[in-house]
């Protein structure tokens, strides 16, 4: 008499699927016969057409039998590999779904499959190469290479694409892809669940850690100028987490001499920025032509008269946000923003001017927080920059200025008005 198998045409795919989770979720021990049935079962689901309420309890149900795999049936190598070669079809097919509940469990499957598979190498690697073959456009990629990568390490990853395991290869075949932001998110998550697998398996120094990954990096963010804004919005604040050092031994090297000329001055001041406002630089040293520590004064005052409009903008960023606004300001700092406020407030592109003023905004406030609880002569370089500041809107509020021009002054000069109100520089009791 053959096994018996719940007929899957006899019953609706939402009620088998139930009743299929019920088992899985209320049995605490079970036996081979037992997960042989619900396999074969599984198989005949797999070949059917279901409803999305129907795939979300069926994927549901999978993540919950492939956890008691996991634990249970480790040691039938033969039936693993059976359950592990049907269900990785399926999980393909499925790991790009409209839904993210189905996405996400997917996921959680492969991983299961995974560390069940503890001796199969062979059928690992076949899997990894099928993982691999599909295009680095493809979302569902990088979430199963980040299991993979989680559960076997980096380097059958690097194999996979070049035979010098590079990590400067993978990271050109991934960064010509951030710049979409659909995929931007998924990518970031991708390099930094490989950089944190390979520091956890590997002892390096922030030297050598910064040459494996940092470096090829920059080299390959360098030669793709239109992922600059995901790469700071994304992948930054993720690297910066890892190993918060090497951000600023990277600032320090970048800062070199012969370094830091053409594309890699915006990711250096993309670097440069992320640090200040995480915290991550000395904010208070300040020794020659070095500020913050690490940041090199002539390569901020350069990028700040860059003939890159983009490349201004980052610079004027950089010096208005800080990590704490009652960091004390330098003089020099007082001198750039209004250097840049005269010579950008003439700008042509409307999107330009607003983000100058909200970096203005950003410094102004600092401006107010610092100077809160200076004496009347320390608070005298921020009184004399915003004397500077206003006297030269109010020169532009001449009838004979172009519209826009009038129309910047008048914004600075409101916003001078709303954060130092009449009296806010008074010694006297109020």
């Amino acid at each position: 008499m053959s096994e018996p198998v719940i007929p899957a045409s006899t019953c609706r795919h939402m009620y088998l699927c139930c009743l299929l989770n019920g088992l899985v979720s209320c049995s605490k021990q079970h036996g081979l016969q037992f997960h042989q049935l619900i396999f074969k079962t599984v198989c005949q689901l797999n070949q059917q057409k279901m409803y999305i309420n129907a795939q979300l309890v069926f994927i549901k149900m999978l993540v919950t039998w492939t956890a008691c795999l996991r634990r249970e049936m480790s040691e039938y190598k033969e039936f693993m590999e059976a359950v592990y070669s049907s269900l990785f079809n399926y999980l393909l097919f499925v790991w790009e779904h409209s839904t993210e509940v189905v996405r996400q469990s997917s996921r959680e499957v492969y991983a299961n499959l995974l560390a069940a598979l503890k001796t199969s190498d062979q059928l690992r690697t076949q899997s990894l190469t099928t993982i691999m073959s599909y295009p680095w456009s493809r979302k569902g990629k990088y979430g199963f290479l980040m299991e993979y990568v989680n559960k076997r390490g980096v380097e059958d990853v690097l194999a996979h694409i070049d035979g010098n395991r590079s990590v400067i290869s993978l990271l050109h075949k991934v960064i010509c892809y951030i710049h979409q932001q659909q995929l931007a998110n998924y990518i970031s998550e991708f390099i930094c669940c490989m950089m944190s697998a390979d520091k956890k398996s590997n002892s390096y120094t922030c030297q050598e850690w910064i040459q494996r990954w940092l470096i090829p990096l920059v080299d390959a963010i360098k030669h793709q100028p239109d992922c600059h804004k995901n790469v700071s919005q994304n992948l930054l604040p993720k690297i910066t987490k890892i190993w918060p050092e090497t951000i600023v031994e990277l600032l320090n090297w970048l800062s070199t001499d012969g370094v830091c000329e053409g594309p890699t001055v915006d990711i250096y001041l993309m670097l440069a920025r992320r640090a200040r406002t995480g915290g991550l630089l000395k904010e208070h040293l300040q020794q020659g032509d070095t500020w913050c520590g690490v940041l090199s004064q002539r390569l901020l005052h350069s990028a700040l008269h860059s003939n890159n409009s983009e490349r201004r903008l980052a610079a004027f960023a950089l010096i208005c946000e800080s990590h704490k606004t009652t960091t004390p300001i330098a003089d020099f700092e007082f001198t750039w923003v209004n250097e840049f406020i005269r010579d950008n407030s003439y700008h042509e592109e409307p999107s330009f001017r607003q983000q100058m003023l909200s970096h203005l905004k950003h410094f102004l406030y600092h401006v107010s927080e610092w100077t809160r609880k200076l004496s009347h002569g320390e608070r005298q370089p921020a009184t004399n920059f915003l004397r500077v500041l206003g006297t030269k809107q109010i020169q532009r509020l001449d009838s004979s200025s172009i519209a826009n021009h009038r129309s910047v002054a008048l914004d600075i000069l409101t916003l001078i008005s709303q954060i130092f109100p009449y009296g806010t520089f008074s010694d006297e009791p109020k």
